[in-house]
């Protein structure tokens, strides 16, 4: 058979078809629709033809690129219902459950309405996560809320006396994750130095006052230390017993 035979074949073949489906629909229903685009919601699926030289014809099956799935009935009411793997008293996606209550992928979805949590720990950096190594362990590299393992990220790990998630100084836990307290490195509210010990005389002493007469510390060359410079109080301005 030549190719223009094949080709004509085809053509009878395909008519055939269209024909057929013609008569299988009730004419009022052809006629109201010829020459008219279907609706987005009809356009759920058409008819994949495919032809080539050979005279071979494939069909399938292809869905349209705007079909939509159908919420269960009762989505949004904030209860989980037949079908329905969360209900957050929405319909909206993008917030852990979808648009038709389903659970999203990387969250949690529990309660009723649901509070759906992202899913630290399942090695997925999901919306919302910096990091996801797949476990719960801190001071691995990436902590159990999915942040890299550092200072301010709110968990406490490795070397750190404390975290709270941010970086300001004296608010109980310093910028270097260690308590508000002298000593420990960093200078806040009433201190005027702080070195990070504890030692006297070694330019800031333990009570984080710098190395001096009158700082209330006996270091090298001093006698005494009163905590002042006044003299006639018993230990002079110059840090000597008075007489």
């Amino acid at each position: 058979m030549t190719t223009f035979s094949k080709i004509s074949a085809l053509c009878s073949f395909v008519s055939a078809l269209l024909v057929v489906g013609c008569a299988a629909a009730p004419a009022s229903s052809v006629d109201s629709r010829i020459g008219e685009e279907l609706p987005p919601d009809a356009q759920q699926e058409q008819l994949s033809i495919d032809v080539d030289v050979s005279g071979g014809v494939s069909m399938g099956s292809q869905a349209s690129a705007g079909a939509l799935e159908t919420p269960p009935v009762d989505c949004g009411n904030g209860v989980i219902d037949a079908g329905e793997s969360c209900d957050d008293g929405d319909t909206e996606s993008l917030d852990g459950c979808s648009r038709i209550c389903q659970a999203e992928p990387g969250f949690l979805c529990v309660g009723e309405p649901s509070d759906c949590l992202i899913s630290c720990g399942d090695a997925v950096a999901n919306n919302g996560e910096a990091c996801d190594d797949g476990n719960r362990v801190n001071g691995d590299g990436c902590d159990n809320n999915c942040t890299a393992s550092a200072c301010g990220n709110g968990v406490r790990s490795g070397r750190e006396g404390c975290d709270d998630g941010n970086s300001v100084d004296g608010d109980g836990c310093d910028s270097n994750c260690a308590v508000t307290i002298c000593d420990n490195g960093v200078v806040t509210t009433n201190e005027l130095c702080d070195d990070g010990n504890a030692f006297d005389d070694d330019g800031c002493d333990g009570n984080c006052t710098e190395t001096a007469c009158g700082n209330d510390i006996s270091t090298q060359g001093e006698s005494c230390d009163d905590g002042n410079l006044v003299d006639g109080d018993g230990c002079s301005s110059a840090c000597s017993p008075e007489v």
